[in-house]
């Protein structure tokens, strides 16, 4: 069966449905099941500042929501689930598009139940024979969560280390996303938020709103972030940050 390689997270992010266009180089007349190789490079601790700033934006958004487990403890060397390569295409519409630049676009995304590991990578699209298209491995698709504005309510999905953060420091943060301009921006600015429901996979709270709104993101030490757009160019990135006024109500699911 046909594979193509990526880094970590790109691998992940393709089998979780999260990433739905590959900009390569090169074309190829193969449309149908690809499987999917992570390859053997580690992210680093700082690859998020030298991503695009769409590209930075969503994936820190899939870790904080819980979409996407820590990228260093992401399986490398393995073979971790196929997508179907619908087309290959000069211009397209997802934030995963690249300009000048051949993009796949990849469609119904599997994750395996568990990886095939040691499998070394190669370049372009090559073989694996262990794996038949039509007696694939065990594999399933990822439940994706996802803002929620219903009223003047804001859900927001957070991992268990997120959630605890948000809890000691009054505030949760999300980067400015395709995702969360759509749900919490509308024609006048930010839409009228009066109470935000935090949810873990094991906890919930419902916390009053004391203000909110886009905020340039900094290091500790001050330093503005910084990051790459797709044309080359240096942005800063920008937060969506909502600080708490009250807890409600906080319980156990």
């Amino acid at each position: 069966m046909r594979v193509l390689s990526f880094k970590q997270p790109w691998a992940q992010l393709i089998c979780l449905g999260l990433k739905d266009a590959e900009g390569r180089s090169w074309d190829t007349p193969y449309r149908g099941k690809i499987l999917i190789h992570a390859s053997s490079a580690k992210p680093t601790k700082n690859f998020l500042a030298k991503c695009y700033d769409e590209d930075a934006c969503e994936i820190a958004n899939a870790i904080t929501m819980g979409n996407l487990p820590e990228p260093k403890t992401l399986p490398t060397s393995a073979i971790i689930g196929y997508v179907t390569v619908k087309d290959i295409v000069d211009e397209c519409n997802s934030i995963w598009g690249y300009p000048n630049m051949k993009n796949w676009i990849l469609e119904d995304a599997y994750l395996f139940d568990e990886p095939i590991n040691g499998v070394n990578g190669k370049l372009n699209l090559w073989n694996y024979d262990e794996i038949d298209e039509n007696n694939l491995p065990p594999a399933h698709k990822a439940e994706i969560k996802h803002l929620e504005l219903k009223g003047k309510n804001l859900t927001v999905p957070l991992n268990e280390d997120d959630f605890d953060e948000a809890m000691e420091k009054g505030f949760v943060k999300l980067e400015m996303s395709e995702e969360v301009y759509d749900v919490c921006f509308n024609d006048d600015g930010v839409e009228d938020i009066e109470t935000i429901t935090i949810e873990s996979p094991t906890r919930k709270a419902l916390i009053s709103v004391g203000e909110y709104g886009a905020f340039p993101q900094e290091y500790e030490n001050g330093e503005k972030i910084k990051v790459i757009t797709k044309s080359g160019e240096e942005t800063q990135l920008f937060l969506f940050i909502v600080f708490f006024h009250q807890l409600l109500n906080q319980s156990q699911k």
